[in-house]
């Protein structure tokens, strides 16, 4: 993996929390690179620290020690601000959620973050209408969230996270409330897009369809890489 262009780097990082007088390490020095190309899933036990660090890596929380790296930029370097803009331009992000904005059509929630971005208007129909067709929502793009079922709203969110063409996809616990039929299309779509576009996704899930179809498979435990597989 070492010839690929490194995305993302957590150098011993450490994530501390707070509890009355008790000190809770979330993460203890943890070290770990995620490369361009990259289908991998972070399991673990509940506790291990798997969404702690996706939010590292996301940028929507600090280490209370060590140095998290996106595309070779020190994010404690950055402001509030190149923060922010990093994260709408870089990362797309897949809740479990879903997070669609409710009075926003299917194509308007996957063209939010363009608009954002100032991409032109011809631009943005092309390639949301491209997505949007590529998750298997032909038809459905003039649909409210209301209008679809769980697995197309995390259809939906999919495609709003590929538009800007970010670095990296971050999904946590995508598949947490959908069915089993239903997660396994998601994640066996999720991966079709890693194998056509080359877009780099890095999940975490206890869902072992997810980690069932992983090209990388990084378990933690007590907030440390207990190990680290590529299949």
């Amino acid at each position: 993996m070492t010839d690929r262009t490194e995305v993302l780097r957590a150098d011993q990082i450490w994530r501390t929390y707070q509890q009355g007088v008790v000190e809770v390490h979330a993460l203890r020095g943890l070290s770990l690179s995620v490369f361009q190309g990259d289908f991998a899933v972070v399991a673990g036990p509940s506790g291990s620290g798997k969404t702690t660090l996706l939010n590292q890596f996301g940028a929507l929380d600090r280490p209370t020690r060590g140095t998290v790296y996106v595309e070779g930029r020190d994010l404690s370097d950055l402001s509030r601000r190149k923060r922010a803009d990093l994260r709408r331009d870089r990362i797309g992000f897949v809740f479990q959620a879903y997070n669609l904005v409710p009075v926003l059509t299917a194509y308007e929630n996957a063209e939010l973050t363009l608009l954002l971005q100032g991409v032109p208007a011809k631009t943005r129909d092309e390639r949301v209408k491209s997505l949007l067709d590529a998750v298997g929502l032909d038809g459905m793009h003039d649909r409210f969230p209301r209008e679809l079922s769980g697995g197309q709203q995390q259809r939906v969110a999919v495609a709003r996270a590929l538009a800007p063409r970010p670095a990296l996809v971050l999904a946590d616990e995508p598949t947490a409330n959908l069915d089993s039929k239903t997660s396994t299309e998601l994640i066996e779509m999720m991966r079709r897009l890693n194998d056509e576009t080359g877009a780099t996704f890095l999940f975490s899930s206890h869902d072992q369809r997810v980690i069932d179809r992983a090209k990388r498979l990084v378990l933690l435990e007590d907030g440390q890489v207990a190990s680290d597989e590529v299949r």
